[in-house]
């Protein structure tokens, strides 16, 4: 069928942040009409291979009695059914939407090349590595542990060397390393931490889901966020290991490996191997013979968007004219000149507070990122409230996104806007028009008391979602700095999908989206990275005054 004349439910669905899977979207929205929960267990009983039996032909048996069969096909006609019905009760996407799904499908299956070479270079090092390293594991513990999944007996193992650990984490292995101990233990530990990196998964997958033709097709999902961010699918390439440090370039030790192996590797870099392994997946995708990559990322996209969001003017200027952000913020809170910020202040509070507080964090966010050493209250003074202190504007939104959210739940039917945002509640959805006037869904909206994190309680906001550990349908609540959050995520998103609409009409084909980040393969000198960022920084009618940033590369393998 045309491009054109397809339409997704599962895309509706994800728009407005309802469960992904048919049935848990039906329940959801309490439909007449629900997914056949008993049919989907004889579906999956048939298409799986039986036992044999007495009389069977040679070759595969399955389940395919006639009664079975009649019950798959009810199965079937009841999934179509479902699937009309939520559609039908749910809005389409608008024309632009439209847009973006249909180019999604493209792109999806255009796929991106894949070096399964390499690939197999890799897996074949990681398991001469594993082999070598369980063998000397097995003879270090006298044969009590020939596996580093032993927990248990790796631990007594420890245990019985002096060393007591709680567990086997990468954080408890690390702070056993750096202290004071007998080198069989070491040497275990560091066996364990080798062993504990999954290097190879991401290997076996792009070989798994690779097409005849090399390239690896279907790795993003649509509105894979609530926010309408993609997610990625397949080798999941929104996950692929980063700041990794090795101690050459990626493609070089790709090379290398290809070359001569563990042996080579060994012989050239004192790296890890498994680092290694997780240091070069990027390089396993690359550009179609006769043609390169072109890359290019937003600059703290993020901060910019809040900024933007809050009427940060002073803010907003530093990033125009090209300022350091850190250096900046920390000079603000330290109350000193911008040139003489040290590199350790620029990195706390100044970075710190950038990334911890522009979403109403304190101390908890700030401690995800640094603030070691520190009490909670000196997080507090010397960090938290100095930023806030510093971001009057933003302090003001999220109180205002909080108020206008809070009231139009309270008050079904109106509007009411904070800023460039408004929100209004209709047929059980919360919906926040955001600037470029795509809508984001909160459903079944309620105010509810709600215990805060400093123990006291407090009117709430409350909608349902999907838990994104669990990914259960739950209850959760909102704030003002989390909308905040929301909203900026997804003004983003809006200025990256535009962007990507634009770059493939100008003849820069796109073969993925990581993040802030656009992946196109072109033919070789075709276009210039300067023609490409800037098609990508056109700002839109409605992002008037963003300062939108980005930077770019070519090259033949993929990498950060």
């Amino acid at each position: 069928l045309p491009l054109e004349k397809l339409r997704c439910s599962a895309a509706k669905t994800a728009m407005h942040a309802l469960p992904r899977a048919l049935g848990d979207a039906c329940r959801a929205l309490g439909l007449d009409v629900q997914k056949d929960m008993d049919g989907y267990k004889i579906m999956m009983k048939m298409c799986k291979p039986r036992p044999k039996r007495q009389g069977d032909l040679p070759g595969i048996t399955w389940h395919d009695n006639r009664a079975d069969l009649d019950r798959l096909y009810r199965y079937c006609m009841r999934d179509v059914e479902a699937e009309e019905s939520l559609s039908q009760a749910l809005r389409d996407l608008p024309e632009k939407e439209l847009e973006i799904w249909q180019l999604d499908q493209v792109i999806n299956e255009r796929g991106i090349q894949a070096d399964l070479e390499a690939c197999r270079a890799m897996l074949n090092m990681v398991s001469i590595h594993e082999e070598q390293l369980l063998g000397r594991l097995t003879w270090l513990t006298r044969g009590a542990v020939k596996s580093a999944k032993q927990v248990y007996q790796l631990i007594n193992y420890l245990r019985g060397l002096g060393v007591d650990l709680p567990d086997l984490s990468s954080a408890s292995v690390k702070e056993a390393l750096n202290g004071d101990i007998n080198d069989t233990a070491r040497d275990i530990l560091r066996i364990r931490a080798s062993l504990g990196r999954s290097s190879s998964a991401k290997y076996q997958s792009i070989i798994d889901r690779s097409s005849s033709d090399g390239r690896v097709r279907g790795a993003l999902l649509y509105h894979g966020a609530a926010t309408g961010r993609w997610s990625g699918a397949g080798i999941q390439p929104q996950n692929f290991p980063s700041r990794i440090k090795v101690s050459a370039d990626p493609e070089e030790m790709l090379d290398t490996i290809m070359a001569g192996g563990l042996e080579l590797h060994n012989a050239l870099y004192e790296d890890d191997p498994m680092a290694t392994a997780g240091a070069v997946t990027r390089s396993i995708l690359m550009a179609k013979e006769g043609h390169e990559l072109m890359v290019a990322d937003y600059a703290a996209i993020e901060g910019r968007g809040l900024a933007w969001l809050a009427g940060e003017e002073t803010e907003l200027d530093i990033y125009r004219e090209g300022r350091d952000i850190y250096i900046e913020t920390a000079a603000k809170i330290l109350g000193k000149p911008y040139d003489q910020v040290t590199k350790d202040e620029r990195q706390s509070p100044g970075k710190i507070s950038v990334l911890a507080c522009g979403y109403q964090g304190g101390v908890g966010a700030v401690r995800k990122f640094g603030g070691d050493g520190m009490t909670d209250d000196e997080i507090k003074e010397q960090i938290v409230r100095p930023w806030r202190d510093a971001h009057p504007m933003t302090v003001k939104f999220w109180r205002d996104l909080e108020d206008a959210c809070m009231s139009a739940v309270q008050e079904p039917g109106k509007v009411f806007t904070c800023r460039a945002v408004s929100f209004r509640v209709q047929d059980k959805f919360l919906m926040c028009r955001l600037p470029s006037g795509r809508l984001l869904f909160y459903y079944d909206p309620q105010v509810m008391p709600m215990k805060t994190s400093w123990g006291e309680s407090k009117e709430c906001v409350t909608y349902m979602t999907v838990d994104s550990m669990t990914r259960k349908w739950v209850r959760t609540n909102t704030y003002g700095g989390k909308l905040a959050e929301n909203i900026t995520q997804a003004v983003c998103r809006d200025l990256m999908a535009e962007a990507m609409l634009r770059v493939e009409k100008a003849g820069y084909p796109i073969v993925l989206t990581v993040h802030d980040e656009l992946v196109c393969e072109i033919p070789e000198g075709f276009g210039s990275v300067e023609e490409f960022c800037g098609i990508m920084c056109e700002v839109p009618s409605w992002a008037k005054g963003f300062p939108i940033k980005a930077e770019g590369w070519r090259g033949k393998r993929y990498r950060k």
